[in-house]
């Protein structure tokens, strides 16, 4: 497989606060760069799912946090054929156990928000078809 024929598996943080509100983040770097979407990222070799969540959250937004669900609650698919990309999302639910979410590597702007706050922004594809389809929501 060459470099333009990639397939991505990559992890997301479904973190939600006491009023349903969703932790997002925006992304400051290419690929995708100003879009919102659930904090996450690829695997690195040799690391489980779960610690490369833990890492990412980390990194991106410099927290503590541990995924609550074992398996994904949610899976998305997102083919770029412009980019001769595959991207396969695994979102997991997961809770902040130390920090506060603020911006760090990657990272331009990080917050919770409602259906009508979210629905004001520039998502993922993956982000939206989850919040529609896992959350309920219109967007």
């Amino acid at each position: 497989m060459n470099k333009k024929d990639e397939v991505i598996v990559a992890v997301a943080a479904v973190i939600t606060d006491d009023q349903r509100r969703v932790l997002l983040s925006l992304r400051s770097e290419e690929p995708k760069k100003g879009y919102w979407h659930h904090p996450g990222g690829a695997p690195k070799f040799g690391e489980s799912l779960h610690q490369a969540l833990k890492r990412e959250l980390r990194e991106e937004l410099g927290i503590e946090a541990e995924t609550t669900s074992v398996q994904p609650v949610f899976v998305s698919q997102t083919i770029i054929p412009r980019e001769d990309r595959h991207i396969i999302c695994l979102f997991y639910e997961a809770r902040v156990v130390s920090g506060a979410p603020r911006p760090a590597q990657g990272t331009a702007k990080v917050g919770f928000f409602n259906e009508t706050e979210a629905g004001k922004l520039r998502l993922l594809d993956s982000c939206r078809d989850f919040l529609n389809k896992r959350h309920g929501w219109r967007l």
